[in-house]
């Protein structure tokens, strides 16, 4: 994936500039631009395939699937700016990190359904287990030098474990 950014955008319709997003396979010699709209948030490749998923859009964002290049699906927009997937592929986890208040979608994308939400508030970090059915967030120093915190969710959104460090800081977990 190559993400162009330009700081001026010709049709002022972004004070910060227009993004552009285009995907190159080099075995097949394609490069193609991927149609997206305002900024552009997040892009992952699914483990072991070509397959791949674009956050773009004023917010709500607009998280879309593309399979060979071309759409596949289409998720509900949201106020997410992260895509992490799990380890195996089927699972992703669609969240709103950072300055977003920190919900958590969690997609099947064989079956194309949501199968887990939760609230992980003010939450900087979130990685899934070498198993696909657990997911790690936390708040961590430089993000927020206070309430730091992780806690461990199951991929259907219940909370397993939590442990605050309110009094100290968490640099990486």
């Amino acid at each position: 994936m190559i993400e162009l950014q330009n700081f001026t955008d010709k049709d002022n319709k972004n004070y910060y500039g227009d993004s552009e997003l285009r995907a190159y396979n080099a075995t097949r010699n394609i490069l193609k631009l991927v149609k997206t709209e305002g900024p552009i948030y997040d892009f992952a490749f699914r483990p072991g395939s070509e397959d791949f998923i674009v956050l773009s859009g004023f917010m709500p964002a607009s998280p879309v699937l593309y399979q060979n290049f071309e759409t596949a699906f289409t998720l509900p927009k949201s106020h997410r700016n992260t895509i992490v997937w799990a380890p195996q592929g089927r699972f992703v986890a669609l969240a709103g990190l950072g300055n977003l208040p920190g919900d958590v979608d969690i997609w099947d994308i064989e079956e194309r359904r949501m199968i887990g939400h939760f609230t992980a508030s003010s939450a900087s970090f979130l990685r899934y287990s070498p198993c696909s059915r657990k997911v790690l967030t936390a708040t961590v120093n430089p993000k927020l030098r206070v309430q730091n915190k992780f806690s461990v969710w199951s991929y259907t959104g219940s909370l397993l474990a939590n442990l605050n460090y309110f009094e100290s800081e968490i640099y990486d977990v």
